[in-house]
Order: structure tokens, then C-alpha cells, then sequence
């Protein structure tokens, strides 16, 4: 191999480990896994900001069972080279899917500021 093949090499494997950081990070959004991070960082800007060849591994156990099914069923369509939107369908009412939605809502409803009923608001301090 002559030095212009290797650094072709290294410049392939460098672009490829950057897409696949890239398809991490857009997983991460999609599962919402930055809010079972550690690192407060990452929940504060709801996005990983560490090293997703990290984080990924060490947070999507974290997630329910029912998300991490969606996300294998999804995986397996694209093995058999079902096209997104014929995967997102043959999803669509499963256990799986429910377990996703009911994941983003808990996390969109623990993003949200916590309201004080009113009437504890304005008591009288004792």
C-alpha cells in the first residue's frame, strides 16, 4: 500500500466513523436517551455532549423495553431493506409503538416547569 492509498484509507475510515457518529447522535434525538444521562449537560441542552461511541452503549440498556423493541424492530426492517415508511407503518398500534410514544410523552411532561397549584402559591407563610 503507497502512502496515497493509506491516507485514502484513513480518510475513509475517519468519514465513516463521522456518519456514524452522526447517525448516533440522530438516534440519540429520536430515542431521547440524553435524558438518561448522567451528565447534566447533556439533559440540560437535550443532546449528548460527550462521545456518543460512549454514551449510546451505556444508556440505550437504560431505556424501557418496549422502546428498545421499537428501535429493534426498526433495525430489523432495515436489514430486510423495508423502506422507513413501510417499517414506521408495519409498527404502527404495536405494544412497541406505544411504549415509544408513551417514552416521549413522559419525557416531554418532565421537561416541562412545574406548575404550583395557586392556592399553595398564596398561603400565608406560618
Amino acid at each position: 500500500m503507497t502512502n496515497a492509498d493509506s491516507r485514502h484509507a484513513t480518510s475513509a475510515n475517519a468519514n465513516r466513523r463521522q456518519s456514524l457518529a452522526e447517525a448516533m447522535r440522530g438516534w440519540n434525538d429520536i430515542l431521547c436517551l440524553w435524558r438518561l444521562c448522567d451528565q447534566k449537560a447533556c439533559r440540560r441542552a437535550r443532546a449528548f455532549r460527550g462521545n456518543v461511541h460512549v454514551c449510546v452503549p451505556r444508556n440505550f440498556p437504560l431505556l424501557p423495553e418496549g422502546v428498545r423493541a421499537w428501535f429493534a424492530i426498526l433495525a430489523q426492517a432495515q436489514e430486510e431493506q423495508m423502506s422507513f415508511d413501510d417499517a414506521m407503518a408495519s409498527l404502527d398500534g404495536t405494544p412497541a409503538d406505544d411504549a415509544f410514544w408513551e417514552w416521549h410523552e413522559t419525557v416531554e411532561t418532565s421537561q416541562r416547569p412545574r406548575q404550583i397549584p395557586r392556592d399553595i402559591a398564596h398561603e400565608p407563610q406560618r
